[in-house]
């Protein structure tokens, strides 16, 4: 049976949870109203605790948070797509590196009416490792590689 515009056989967030990415939706004001899934299964949180406004000091490491405060909200307000790294917690305490990026939906003026987030950050956050143990091995592999080349 197929889906009609007017009633789908699927809902959009059942949908949403499937995908193996964590995604946020934030207001134009920087306030999350959205996470699906994989963000609660990452960092352990309830729904209501994501949408907390202390979410961001209980999840992202507090270097990152002071840092990038001030640049996302820049950026929210100009509309534009950017991106950044930064560390999150999760359930087990430990921090992996994120690759954020942040896809405004705009009005019919340009002006921001949602922002999609999504991460992670690649391989370091799927293998579970740190980002700094990831790219020493990936030095390391790279010089093996020359030297086995030039054998």
């Amino acid at each position: 049976m197929g889906a009609s515009k007017s009633k789908p056989a699927v809902d959009f967030q059942q949908i949403v949870d499937c995908i193996p990415q964590t995604i946020t939706v934030l207001d134009a004001r920087g306030t999350i109203i959205y996470a699906n899934q994989e963000v609660l299964d990452y960092t352990g949180l309830t729904v209501a605790d994501v949408m907390r406004p202390d979410f961001r000091d209980r999840v992202f490491h507090p270097e990152d948070v002071a840092q990038l405060s001030e640049e996302r909200q820049q950026a929210l307000l100009r509309g534009k797509p950017f991106e950044n790294e930064q560390r999150a917690r999760g359930k087990d305490g430990t921090y992996r590196w994120f690759l954020i990026r942040y896809k405004p939906l705009l009005d019919e003026n340009g002006r921001p009416l949602r922002c999609r987030i999504s991460g992670p950050a690649g391989a370091a956050a799927r293998l579970g490792i740190p980002r700094q143990t990831l790219d020493s091995r990936i030095k390391t592999l790279a010089i093996d590689k020359y030297r086995f080349r030039n054998r």
